[in-house]
């Protein structure tokens, strides 16, 4: 990202190489973005097939939620991705 004549090279990149770091970053960075909670413990949400529900706790290395919805007797393990709403 600094751009190549900020650089000295002993050896000259193969494009190829860049290329492939370059996508390598870029899924990084999308995988990362998935990896942060939308939402914190003690916010309501809603779920499309669920229904209403309340976070009671955020796992950020499982990139999941645990959510009490409502109308379910147990608590859901919820993954980061999941379609959730603020209620």
């Amino acid at each position: 990202d600094i751009g190549r004549e900020n650089l000295d090279y002993v050896v000259p990149l193969d494009a190829e190489l860049e290329e492939r770091a370059r996508a390598y970053i870029d899924l990084d960075e999308a995988t990362l973005a998935l990896r942060q909670a939308a939402f914190a413990a003690g916010e309501r949400i809603r779920h499309p097939i669920f229904g209403p529900g309340t976070v009671t706790a955020v796992d950020a290395g499982q990139t999941c939620y645990t959510v009490q919805f409502d109308g379910l007797k147990t608590e859901r393990t919820i993954q980061f991705g999941a379609p959730l709403e603020r209620e």
